[in-house]
């Protein structure tokens, strides 16, 4: 049993890793067609990472085994309304929790508030029935594969990076809407996200997040 929870932990923490290298490199190449440059769009401070690719490929990958026997319609209808609702949440919790979004397509149409839309929805459904029925099985195959020697320290060596660095990464962007509103430093911890991470570096980090409003 210790031993299937290990090969689950490292299939995902990889695939987390992997998928927010992917959706990074997606993401840039698609602000170098719509923009004529290439805005940074990373999710954390620290490493071209855009997580939400990595949490949505954990999301298929933890209902891989109840996907993996239904029909390619069936699992199309399922991943697609996952996935837009997936993204809905992310977006909501992002605005909620820091006064900001990082994407709205209210401008293209049948969008759900902004936050998703039926197109996005087609494309989570195409992916979810790849991710099923070709890549994950051999993903799983070829990271069962690998020799188990040093296999763990890695693992968790990454699942401490993205801990860490996702725990900072919304430190400091709590402490960012607070500035916005004008609220002091008001411990060590706020001081020292006032030092390290001012508006200037967050706004050169994250320069695609539009604010929506501040609190205190």
């Amino acid at each position: 049993m210790l031993k299937k929870s290990e090969d689950v932990l490292h299939r995902l923490v990889w695939l987390f890793t992997l998928s927010s290298l992917a959706g990074f490199w997606l993401e840039s190449l698609q602000s170098w067609i719509d923009l004529g440059y290439v805005e940074n769009r990373q999710g954390l401070l620290y490493g071209p990472f855009t997580p939400i690719y990595g949490l949505g490929a954990v999301l298929f990958a933890l209902a891989f085994p109840v996907l993996r026997t239904r029909q390619a319609g069936l699992i199309f209808l399922i991943t697609g309304a996952a996935g837009a609702l997936f993204e809905y949440g992310c977006s909501l919790f992002q605005e909620t929790a820091f006064g900001t979004i990082s994407w709205e397509y209210s401008n293209i149409g049948l969008d759900w508030h902004g936050r998703t839309n039926l197109i996005l929805a087609l494309c989570w459904g195409g992916l979810g029935v790849f991710f099923t029925l070709a890549f994950y099985p051999a993903f799983a195959r070829h990271m069962d594969c690998q020799p188990r020697r040093g296999r763990r320290l890695l693992t968790l060596v990454l699942l401490c990076f993205f801990l860490s660095n996702g725990l900072l990464s919304a430190a400091a962007l709590v402490r960012q809407n607070q500035r916005r509103a004008d609220v002091p430093a008001f411990s060590a911890v706020s001081a020292f996200l006032d030092l390290h991470f001012p508006d200037g570096r967050m706004e050169a980090t994250f320069p695609n997040m539009s604010v929506v409003h501040s609190f205190s």
